[in-house]
């Protein structure tokens, strides 16, 4: 199981675009979208929401070389599903994905944070992982996850 984390320090949330201004579920739509497709485009629309990400950034190099070549070992992309979601305030939002593809699955964690004006991507976490290990895996959902 491998697990690519991507994290921004919650400090350099501040600043804000206004052409991205989506809800957190509105952005997962258009990742997934694109997903099948344009897996690096994907994700740069998803982490232009927030300016303080560097696209150029090696754990960002890393998750898009994993969504490029995740098809190529576990087969065609099939579909997303949103298995979680739940908010820690007015202003703190996380949504858990589940991707599927032919011979197995890829799960998205997504953290979005709203400085007041819009929502911006804080944190992704994907986790490749067989069915069983996500039905087995009782705290998926847990709010204390992060």
């Amino acid at each position: 199981m491998k697990k690519y984390t991507l994290h921004i320090a919650f400090a350099s949330l501040l600043s804000s675009t206004p052409v991205y201004a989506l809800t957190p579920e509105e952005l997962a739509t258009v990742f997934f979208n694109k997903l099948p497709t344009e897996p690096e485009s994907a994700l740069d629309g998803l982490l232009a929401s927030n300016p303080s990400i560097k696209t150029d950034d090696n754990q960002v190099m890393s998750l898009k070389a994993l969504l490029k070549n995740y098809p190529n070992i576990h087969g065609k992309y099939q579909f997303s599903e949103r298995i979680c979601s739940y908010s820690i305030g007015e202003h703190i939002k996380r949504l858990t994905y589940i991707a599927g593809y032919e011979k197995s699955p890829m799960m998205f964690d997504f953290i979005f944070y709203n400085d007041g004006d819009e929502w911006q991507l804080n944190s992704i976490d994907t986790d490749t992982m067989d069915i069983s290990t996500i039905l087995n895996n009782k705290e998926l959902c847990n709010v204390s996850k992060s």
